[in-house]
């Protein structure tokens, strides 16, 4: 069933997030006042007949009226593969050499903290429908939303900690210490055991310690039921995230949601 102003009657108080995947738009909305209902959390596939990615984007997003409805706010955030991790002066040419950057692609960036950002390439097209169709938005990374919450979080305690948000084929990781960043990675996802190689890969190379530091995971109950275990053979401190219910009005409902979006506006 498409997304249509029924779901949401007056859409000026509430907030629009959408995560462009390659193969998916996900949908969250909610009501910051919690008054109007609860959230509107959807999984938006794309048209694999579609000529291009922007076609396909364009689609998704022309067939679900609500979508193009005026939101007190609109977040565009971005899950690719297609990005580096970099210090904040690092120089663009460089970039789109290692990435491959081509005539029908651009490359934007998000501020991870002062010292670092993230730098990741975008269909021109899917761009240039993200910026005429939403008014004054600025999209940003994954791994930048993720980031940001996770050191608002991570202030609260000096141990080290790796901290796993599982997406739809995808996950983020980041990992935190004493200095700051010690990693931010957004990386595509096989079977559950060789994403938990991956990660312990990472953990082991920002030197953290498998008997103290601590490995959270964000994701859909699915996804960390299968992933969990693996990663407890490895290392003594491995948790799920505590979702933060008490920010959303159905939290039943707004615990599906990918956690990137549900975490950005308590980043504010």
């Amino acid at each position: 069933m498409p997304l249509t102003k029924d779901h949401i009657p007056d859409t000026q108080p509430w907030r629009l997030s959408l995560l462009i995947g390659p193969a998916t738009v996900q949908v969250f909305a909610h009501n910051p006042s919690g008054e109007d209902g609860g959230v509107v959390v959807e999984s938006l596939g794309y048209d694999p007949s579609a000529s291009s990615d922007a076609a396909a984007l364009e689609e998704a997003v022309y067939s679900n009226p609500l979508l193009l409805q005026p939101f007190r706010k609109t977040d565009i955030v971005i899950s690719t593969s297609q990005a580096i991790t970099a210090p904040a002066d690092t120089d663009t040419d460089a970039v789109r050499a290692i990435l491959g950057v081509d005539h029908d692609h651009t490359l934007l960036e998000s501020p991870l903290d002062d010292r670092t950002k993230v730098m990741y390439t975008v269909h021109r097209g899917v761009a240039n429908f993200l910026q005429r169709t939403y008014d004054r938005i600025v999209p940003q990374h994954s791994l930048s939303a993720l980031t940001a919450y996770y050191t608002l979080r991570g202030r609260r305690s000096n141990a080290a900690r790796m901290f796993v948000s599982l997406g739809h084929r995808c996950a983020d990781v980041v990992v935190l210490n004493r200095a700051g960043i010690a990693a931010a990675r957004h990386f595509d996802t096989g079977s559950p055991r060789e994403t938990a190689y991956y990660l312990l890969a990472i953990f082991r190379q920002c030197g953290l310690d498998t008997a103290t530091d601590e490995i959270v995971v964000a994701g859909s109950a699915e996804q960390r039921v299968a992933l969990m275990p693996i990663l407890s053979n490895f290392a003594a401190n491995v948790m799920p995230a505590i979702f933060p219910a008490g920010c959303y009005s159905d939290s039943s409902l707004a615990i599906k949601a990918p956690y990137p979006l549900v975490v950005l506006p308590l980043c504010e």
